[in-house]
């Protein structure tokens, strides 16, 4: 987001007017290139889905794909995450005299 106060201007081109509470929009400037040396405004790369992605990337890594799971720990982990409101609860009546 570009704050209304200000206006970005980018090699000429008024991006953000001053006084409108916008963003640039990603799919009018997705393959555009601003400054010296040229460089993309939002991303180097934008794909139109995750499985677009993937593909991308699968042909950039030379290798196999490589799945990343979580542990044991990180399972119990995020499972005392999730009733960790309810532990609370208990360890705070059972504080009260």
């Amino acid at each position: 987001m570009v704050k209304e106060t200000k206006e970005l201007v980018i090699d000429g081109e008024v991006l953000n007017q001053k006084g409108r509470n916008s963003s640039p929009s990603p799919t009018s400037r997705r393959k555009k290139e601003y400054g010296n040396p040229p460089k993309p405004l939002l991303s180097a790369g934008t794909v139109e889905s995750l499985d677009a992605f993937i593909g991308e990337a699968r042909k950039r890594r030379k290798g196999p794909p490589v799945r990343i799971e979580a542990t044991g720990a990180e399972q119990i982990g995020t499972w005392l995450n999730a009733i960790a409101p309810i532990l609370l609860i208990i360890g705070h009546r059972g504080d009260v005299h």
